[in-house]
């Protein structure tokens, strides 16, 4: 019974120390303690670290010189903030550039340069200094005594000025501004076809005739002119006939007739000077009985006012190119 409890007890022994041996094996070859960090778990937190440094760099211009920042240090404690400064250092890198670098105390770092734009201005300054030269000292022995003489007195020249010399300068006054344009009231009065009506009633029973249309036309005439002038506006009236002024019948047969004896000018010439035209044109009827009357009756006006015509060829017929060519006013145009 003894060997086989002995046995027993062995056994048991040998299946405690394996159990605790097992453990322990698994302890070694497990991962190792935070006091000897592993090359992968050291590049990580480095990578951490060298994120939480980032550099941020500003760069400010200024004109003129810069209000200089002082160095600051500060002790972070226990706060890991991003937003709190440890340390402001200042240095100048440049001539005219100062560089700030900011450390916080999340060891993030900022750089910022500030580089300076000098505007030189140059003034310039005129001082006069008077300076008095005294006259000469005269020492004697003894007891000093300075006798001062007084300078001469200064001597004026004068330099005759030269002869003056006389400019004659020639200006041109400038153009005066052109009136200003102003406006025209124009009154017209125009008839046609008088056609030799010289009596009253010769178409119409009391109706007509050469003395009441000269009486209409004055009494026209003598309204429109009557009219007050605006200031800047002037007025004109014109009477015109525009043709027709003879017609073949008892009125001017009378007319031939008195040329032909006496050589008088028609009734019809006589009846549109009285009127006063101003201005009058060819019809048709005026053709009726050829170029040498139609010459007598514009000879007739004696030239106090124009026959005007742009369609009418008077190269062929001497009596009407004579009316063109007469000096002064031409009474056919």
């Amino acid at each position: 019974m003894s060997r086989k409890l002995l046995r027993a007890v062995s056994l048991a022994l040998v299946f405690a120390l394996g159990v605790v041996a097992v453990p322990l094996a698994l302890a070694a070859t497990g991962p190792k303690s935070s006091g000897a960090p592993s090359a992968k778990t050291s590049s990580a937190k480095a990578k951490r670290a060298k994120a939480k440094r980032k550099v941020q760099t500003f760069r400010t211009v200024q004109s003129g010189a810069p209000r200089l920042l002082p160095n600051i240090r500060r002790a972070c404690g226990s706060s890991r903030s991003s937003t709190k400064l440890r340390s402001r250092t200042r240095k100048q890198v440049r001539a005219a550039t100062i560089r700030y670098t900011y450390r916080y105390c999340s060891g993030r770092r900022v750089i910022r340069e500030i580089t300076t734009r000098t505007i030189t201005r140059t003034k310039t300054e005129v001082k006069t200094q008077v300076i008095a030269i005294p006259g000469p000292v005269t020492t004697t022995p003894g007891p000093v005594q300075v006798v001062t003489t007084p300078a001469p007195p200064a001597q004026v020249v004068t330099t005759p000025a030269p002869p003056a010399q006389t400019t004659t300068v020639t200006t041109t006054a400038p153009a005066p501004p052109p009136p200003a344009p102003r406006g025209f009231k124009l009154t017209l009065l125009h008839n046609n076809d008088g056609e030799s009506k010289y009596a009253t009633g010769d178409s119409v029973a009391n109706y007509g005739g050469v003395a009441r249309f000269k009486t209409v036309v004055d009494r026209l005439r003598a309204e429109a002119d009557a009219v007050p002038a605006v200031t800047d506006q002037d007025k004109g009236t014109l009477v015109v006939s525009s043709g027709d002024n003879f017609l073949a019948g008892s009125g001017f047969t009378a007319s031939l007739r008195r040329n032909q004896a006496t050589g008088a000018p028609y009734y019809d010439s006589l009846a549109l000077t009285a009127i006063g035209y101003d201005a009058a044109t060819l019809g048709n009827h005026e053709y009726d009985f050829g170029p040498d009357v139609l010459s007598t009756f514009i000879e007739g006006t004696d030239g106090t006012f124009p026959f005007l015509a742009a369609n009418v060829d008077t190269s062929g017929e001497p009596a009407l190119q004579a009316l063109r060519a007469r000096a002064g006013s031409p009474t056919l145009r």
